[in-house]
């Protein structure tokens, strides 16, 4: 069925299936638990890229954690933007996007079943030297936590994240990019086919405040946020930055990824939305 947003603000916090018209087709079988007094993103306009059938996307909010005490001796960065404007959280909210406390569940697909033991993550392409760590080399890896907002192309933010994991400029020194290398494809198991991607420059990728994650406010990632590692890109909408991330793929020329083949914009910058390709 459809429903207005007037409705929407009417429902108890519960879990629903509904139907929103958008511009250019329909987005079917939206499912949120949420508090309509307070999760605003919740209420959002969903755009698609173009008319026909809309794969389903999982909607849930998840409560804020506090962070753990055994993670406080790692060093922190901070992203840039969590400074701009002084701080303050209107000028860290990009045009167009409302600020929520909760951390919304968005993907294509299924959660991908992956047992910490099974996961690994190759680092190939256009590199010295290809690599494949397992999850216990991973972690064996510098660890550091990274203060950041998070920016969703479907109108929410989140600020004040605390992500804990590897940065990437540490797998970036441990493979040695190849000159050529001017994009990375980030590789994902999960649908399509266990292959999902998603492409940026390699400068991007490999910026001081980008890191794939193992915890987010202090505590493991759980299968839906993308359990057991993730990226995180804060200065990119935050589809750029994968879950259930198992390849890191450096290449001469960009390819577009699963969201950008289907009209998202293949680079993705908040601060100018660019949302769509059109």
């Amino acid at each position: 069925m459809a429903i207005s947003r007037r409705r929407l603000l009417t429902m108890p916090p519960k879990l629903h299936a509904f139907a929103l018209p958008v511009p250019g087709g329909r987005l079917s079988l939206l499912r949120g638990r949420y508090n309509p007094a307070t999760d605003v993103a919740a209420l959002v306009t969903w755009s698609v890229a173009r008319s026909g059938r809309i794969p389903a996307i999982a909607l849930r909010m998840d409560s804020m954690n506090q962070p753990a005490p055994e993670l406080a001796q790692l060093p922190v960065v901070d992203s840039p933007d969590i400074h701009r404007g002084g701080g303050g959280p209107e000028a860290r909210t990009p045009p167009g996007q409302v600020l929520t406390r909760k951390w919304p569940v968005l993907h294509y697909g299924r959660v991908p079943p992956i047992a910490p033991e099974d996961w690994s993550l190759r680092i190939y392409g256009l590199v010295e030297h290809p690599v494949t760590l397992d999850l216990e080399q991973f972690s064996e890896l510098p660890r550091a936590n990274l203060r950041c907002d998070i920016h969703c192309v479907t109108h929410w933010s989140r600020l004040d994240n605390l992500f804990t994991g590897v940065l990437t400029r540490t797998l970036r020194d441990l493979v040695r990019p190849l000159p050529g290398a001017r994009f990375v494809i980030e590789h994902a198991a999960s649908d399509p086919g266990g292959d999902w991607t998603t492409n940026l420059p390699i400068d991007d990728f490999f910026a001081e405040d980008c890191l794939l994650a193992t915890h987010h406010d202090g505590q493991p990632l759980t299968p839906e946020h993308g359990a057991p590692v993730r990226a995180v890109v804060p200065r990119l909408y935050f589809w750029k930055g994968a879950k259930w991330i198992t390849g890191i793929e450096l290449v001469a020329e960009d390819r577009p990824g699963f969201w950008e083949r289907n009209g998202y914009h293949m680079y993705g910058d908040p601060w100018r939305e660019q949302r769509f390709a059109w």
